[in-house]
């Protein structure tokens, strides 16, 4: 058959990078657009652009002093021109598709080396469909996209012994993040186990060494508290380099039990499963990853799946492609090149069955190796999720109403935001995460979190204190602080006289030194009138004691997606827990929703409650459109959580799961809705 002309392979390379950079800039628009960036890292970043091209450079209110305190990313000297065409957090996502989209030239060059173009196309190929790729398209924004073509470049010099271009890209590399170093060491490695001349072993490891010492000596010299934070992840270790070091060589069982932990073996399958786990057969080039593995493999908290669907999987990248180009030529050469007749039978047999004779049989081979990146581009990608959550299935009206609160928010305020909101108010100088305000310090941090005095809007949304109770309760750094950070918001609302100005389901807008417009709950010494008066005890903690319509809201006759009502409890003893309303709407006695919300809107828990005081906690609770209009039955739960996480959606945007709860008493019977 005869072979394309190098031209079109290249045409063939250009279009689909072009198609890659496209595709994700679309649905990176369409998650922004719905406010799906509520992984904070875009916020935080953004942010840091926005102040660097206004002379605050990398300057950070959200992560203060400086975003230089948190990595050393002098990338961003380089992005920001690029930026400054058009200051907008869909433009750092742009760059980022752009950079990860090009990564696919220099592998197709590594693999030209071993390859026929044709096939080699196809290896870069699947680098575009490789899921882990496409999820650090899709996943906030991060500074390790940038340090990939990079690498690839440097590799591509590396192969064809060329020193000085090799040293340059690999100083580029270097400039991403402080932790790339560790990668760029392993350079210096592979040319020791390829006997290469000295240079070869000894800049590349003196040069990732350097430059790490510095930029880490650097970020504790800008931290107030002079030290890298990031480090407490490995703190069941040891509270030193050293003594870390020598806890793992001299008390390996701890180490080997993790190796069998399933989220570590989750995140060792997912990352091979699209290579159909060839890189197994050439593992020499995944030595590239094995400083990068470490870093992963002895934190804290073993992250599993989060390795896959974020940038903590781009470091192993690179190593994964290049095993993946020589498995495949090791397949080549057992095909082209079977062990003669007169070799010993067993020597003949382990040669053809390495997991490589289904392989070398072409057709099935290649089916195989497709099969496996097709599968993981739909089971592991964003791409489907992405498109149903935030395309098919699009709440048109909830996203107006979300985009009406940043219009009520003029441009330079300052303002506490949650975390759905804080991409798009992050072109602003003073900009601050409600969630590190509720704990009261700093991210993995004693440092107290400190808002302006100035602070002018608090931008809320109730269901993310579900989210800092799933986070921070249980943490070893921030669960002594947690229990404090309704006194926090409370104390902040009470001294500043912030009032709600307005309120949308689970979220409201507060405004310094202004009344209410409405309440979010009222604390009664005695029982107050109730329109619906029905009691129905709870357990031996709380009494439910009815509930009121308001704004005219009438059960009977109005149809509409937003419920007004008053519930008001009775506290008939302390209580030690925090428990929350699962709102339930079924027909024909079958649930067709569901949600939680947190009592008195997480601002005034039933921790704080006490015993006799009567409760008015006031929602306006929103149907969303996926309910079809109709008649419904609608019932109130009240749970205590008992296990759950912060995880992630279809959409690679996150959201609290709630896997266990317990249940006070019987549901509340609330009535019929009508929805329209």
């Amino acid at each position: 058959m005869k072979s394309l002309p190098k031209k079109y392979i290249w045409y063939a390379l250009l279009a689909a990078i072009f198609f890659y950079i496209v595709f994700f800039s679309a649905m990176n628009l369409y998650k922004y657009q719905n406010f799906g960036y509520d992984g904070m890292d875009l916020g935080i970043i953004h942010q840091v652009f926005f102040n660097s091209a206004n002379g605050q450079w990398f300057s950070s209110s959200i992560h203060s002093p400086s975003y230089l305190g948190d990595h050393f990313s002098p990338m961003l000297i380089i992005l920001l021109p690029f930026y400054m065409l058009f200051k907008h957090p869909i433009t750092l996502l742009i760059l980022q598709n752009i950079a990860l989209a090009l990564c696919a030239i220099p592998l197709f060059l590594i693999a030209k080396k071993y390859f026929t173009p044709l096939t080699s196309l196809g290896i870069a190929f699947a680098w575009l469909l490789n899921p882990v790729v496409e999820n650090m398209s899709m996943y906030e924004f991060s500074f390790m996209a940038f340090t990939l073509p990079f690498i690839f470049f440097a590799i591509v010099f590396y192969k064809n012994n060329s020193f000085f271009p090799f040293l340059l890209m690999a100083s580029m590399a270097l400039l991403a993040r402080e932790d790339v170093a560790i990668f760029i060491f392993m350079f210096g490695i592979i040319a020791l186990i390829e006997k290469r001349e000295k240079k070869w072993i000894i800049i590349p490891c003196f040069l990732a060494l350097i430059y790490f010492i510095f930029a880490i000596k650097f970020i504790g010299w800008i931290k107030p508290d002079g030290g890298y934070k990031f480090s407490v992840y490995y703190s069941w270790l040891g509270t030193t380099p050293l003594e870390i070091f020598s806890n793992i060589i001299f008390h390996p069982l701890a180490a080997i039990k993790r190796f069998f932990y399933m989220e570590n073996i989750e995140m060792v399958l997912g990352l091979l499963m699209p290579f159909s786990f060839l890189p197994v057969i050439a593992p020499k080039y995944l030595l590239f990853a094995l400083l990068s593995f470490a870093q992963i493999f002895f934190l804290y908290t073993p992250p599993g799946a989060i390795v896959l669907k974020t940038h903590y999987g781009a470091l192993f990248l690179p190593a994964l492609f290049l095993s993946y180009i020589f498995a495949l030529k090791k397949l080549k050469e057992i095909k082209e090149n079977p062990m003669p007749a007169s070799q010993p039978k067993k020597q003949r047999i382990l040669h053809k069955t390495q997991l490589t004779s289904i392989f070398v049989k072409e057709p099935l081979g290649i089916l195989i190796v497709c099969t496996a990146s097709i599968y993981s581009f739909f089971s592991l990608g964003p791409a489907a999720g992405t498109l149903a959550k935030d395309m098919l299935y699009k709440d048109s009206y909830q996203t107006s109403m979300k985009q009406s609160f940043l219009n009520d928010i003029p441009p330079n305020a300052s303002i506490v935001s949650s975390y759905e909101f804080l991409a798009p108010l992050s072109p602003r100088t003073q900009l601050y995460s409600m969630n590190y305000f509720y704990i009261g310090q700093e991210q993995l941090s004693e440092i107290p979190y400190v808002l302006a005095k100035n602070t002018e809007f608090l931008l809320m949304n109730s269901n993310d204190f579900l989210s800092y109770e799933l986070q921070y309760k249980n943490h070893s750094v921030y669960g002594d602080n947690y229990f404090s950070g309704d006194n926090r918001i409370r104390d902040r609302i009470e001294k500043d006289r912030f009032g709600v100005i307005k309120i949308f389901d689970d979220i409201a807008l507060l405004k310094k030194d202004s009344p209410s417009t409405v309440t979010l709950y009222n604390i009664y010494d005695s029982k107050p009138k109730i329109s619906y008066p029905g009691e129905q005890s709870l357990g031996n903690a709380i009494t439910f004691l009815g509930y009121d319509t308001m704004d005219g809201y009438s059960m009977e006759k109005d149809f509409s997606r937003i419920i007004p009502l008053s519930l008001f409890w009775r506290a008939d003893n302390d209580i030690q827990d925090n428990y929350h309303i699962n709102l339930i709407v079924k027909k024909s006695g079958k649930e067709r929703y569901q949600k939680f919300y947190p009592l008195a809107f997480g601002i005034y828990p039933t921790s704080e409650w006490i015993a006799g005081q009567i409760i008015r906690t006031n929602y306006w609770f929103y149907m969303p459109e996926v309910i079809a209009s109709g008649e419904y039955d609608l019932f109130l739960e009240l749970a205590k959580i008992i296990d759950g996480a912060r995880f992630f959606d279809s959409d690679l945007s996150t959201k609290g799961f709630i896997t266990k709860k317990e249940v006070l008493g019987e549901p509340v019977d609330i009535g019929k809705i009508n929805i329209n």
